[in-house]
C-alpha cells in the first residue's frame, strides 16, 4: 500500500513538461469502487481448512515474591503477582531498549535516545543534507546490515520467508476536478532516513498476512546514513497450534464476497470506478479474537483465505490505496459477517483447542484431530 499526501494546489493552470516527478499523480472526481472480477474460475476441493493459533509460553507471566528492591512495599503482600512486561536498556553509546511482553511472548527493540542523540546541550542539532536515489542502499546491503544485527544478538530467522525491501516512497496526489487542467509545480523526490525490511513469516508452509495485502513477520528499521538498525517489532514464537474448520468450497460465493467490497455514492450511480481483480492466491491471514478463557485477553489467529490481487491499482491512481481483497475460506467467518469480506468477526470459543500439538517453525505437517 503506498501513502498519499495531497497537495492543495490551483487548478487553472499545465503541468510543465518534464518537472513533475514520477511519484505525483492526478486525482480524478471521486464517485466510489465498483469490483469486478477478471480472473479464473477455480475449483475447491478442501471441505476443510486448518486454522492455526500462535502458542504462548506454558509459564506464561513470571511468578514474583519477595519485597520491592525500591523498599517502597511489600511485594509479597499482593499474592499471585506475576511479572507481565518488563523493559531493559543499555547505558552506553547507540545502546538500544528492549521491551519484552513475558505474557504473550514478544519483544520489540529501538534505539535508547540518550546513546543516539547527537544535538547539543543547547537543543541544536546538527544539520543534515537531503538524501537523493543515489545514498540508498542496494537491497542486498541492508538485507546484511539487518542479517548481521539478528546474528549478533541470536535472533533466530527459521520460520521466516527471504527478507523484502520496501521501497515505496509517498505519492503527491494534486487534488482536481474532473476535467481540470494541472498547475506548474516542481516537487522534490523524498528520500526516507530509514527504510523497512520485512522477514515474511511462514507458517506450514504458507505465507501470513496482516488482515490486508501487508506480511506479516519480523519487522526491522535500518537507517540508511548510519547504515544500522534503529528498531526491531513483532519478534515472536513461531510456533502454532492448530483446529480444522468446515470452509467454503463453492468459488463462486467467494468472488461475490469480493465484489462487495466496492461502493459508490447513490448521487454517483454508474460513476464508479471500476477496480479489477484478478485471480487470487491461498494465503494465511491475521485475526485478533478473544481468548476464549478469558476475555479480556486476546489471541492471535491465522485464517485460510484467498487473495485477490488488484488488477488496475496503478491505473485508479497511487492513493487507491489497496492491492487486494482478502476473503476467508472457514464458513462461520463468512456466515457471522452476512458473507462480507471484512472486518472479520470473532470466531467460536471452541475454533482452536489449547490441547493440540504446535507446529514447529519450519512448518512441518502437524496431526490434527477432527472435531
Amino acid at each position: 500500500i503506498v501513502p498519499t499526501m495531497a497537495v492543495d494546489l490551483p487548478v487553472d493552470a499545465k503541468i510543465m513538461a518534464g518537472s513533475a516527478p514520477s511519484t505525483m499523480i492526478v486525482r480524478p472526481g471521486y464517485y466510489g469502487y465498483r469490483y469486478v472480477y477478471k480472473g479464473e474460475v477455480l475449483s475447491l476441493a478442501d471441505t476443510e481448512v486448518t486454522v492455526y493459533r500462535r502458542a504462548r509460553d506454558p509459564q506464561g507471566a513470571l511468578a514474583l515474591g519477595g519485597d520491592n528492591p525500591l523498599g517502597l512495599l511489600n511485594l509479597s503482600s499482593f499474592p499471585g503477582s506475576k511479572l507481565q512486561n518488563f523493559q531493559v536498556y543499555q547505558d552506553q553509546s547507540e545502546g538500544y531498549s528492549l521491551n519484552v511482553d513475558v505474557e504473550n511472548g514478544t519483544i520489540s527493540i529501538n534505539q535508547y535516545w540518550p546513546g543516539w542523540n547527537k544535538c547539543g546541550v543547547d537543543g541544536r542539532c546538527p544539520e543534515l543534507p537531503s538524501l537523493t536515489q543515489a545514498d540508498v542502499p542496494s537491497d542486498e546491503a541492508m538485507i546484511a546490515i539487518t542479517n548481521s544485527f539478528l546474528n549478533a544478538h541470536g535472533i533466530p530467522t527459521t520460520g521466516y520467508a527471504k527478507p523484502e525491501v520496501q521501497r515505496e516512497q509517498p505519492i503527491y496526489t494534486i487534488m482536481t476536478e474532473p476535467g481540470a487542467t494541472m498547475p506548474a509545480v516542481d516537487l522534490p523526490q523524498y528520500v526516507p532516513d530509514t527504510f523497512l525490511i520485512t522477514y515474511p513469516e511462514l507458517i506450514a508452509g504458507q505465507t501470513a498476512y496482516e488482515y490486508g495485502s501487508t506480511k506479516a513477520g519480523l519487522k526491522i528499521n535500518v537507517n540508511i546514513r548510519d547504515k544500522k538498525v534503529v528498531s526491531l517489532w513483532d519478534l515472536k514464537r513461531t510456533a502454532f497450534e492448530g483446529s480444522l474448520y468446515a470452509s467454503e468450497t463453492d468459488f463462486a460465493q467467494l468472488v461475490k464476497i469480493a465484489e462487495q467490497t466496492g461502493w459508490a455514492a447513490p448521487e454517483a450511480e454508474g460513476k464508479a470506478a471500476e477496480v479489477q481483480l484478478g485471480t487470487p492466491q491461498l494465503v494465511l491471514t491475521k485475526v485478533w479474537q478473544s481468548d476464549p478463557a478469558n476475555s479480556a485477553k486476546q489471541q492471535e489467529l491465522f485464517v485460510p483465505a484467498y487473495s485477490f490481487p488488484v488488477l488496475n491499482a496503478e491505473a485508479l491512481g497511487g492513493y487507491f490505496g489497496q492491492n487486494a481483497v482478502i476473503v476467508p475460506l472457514v464458513k462461520d467467518l463468512l456466515d457471522a459477517y452476512g458473507n462480507q469480506p471484512q472486518p472479520m468477526p470473532l470466531m467460536k470459543a471452541d475454533l482452536v483447542r489449547p490441547t493440540e500439538p504446535a507446529i514447529e517453525p519450519q512448518g512441518a505437517p502437524m496431526p490434527i484431530e477432527k472435531k
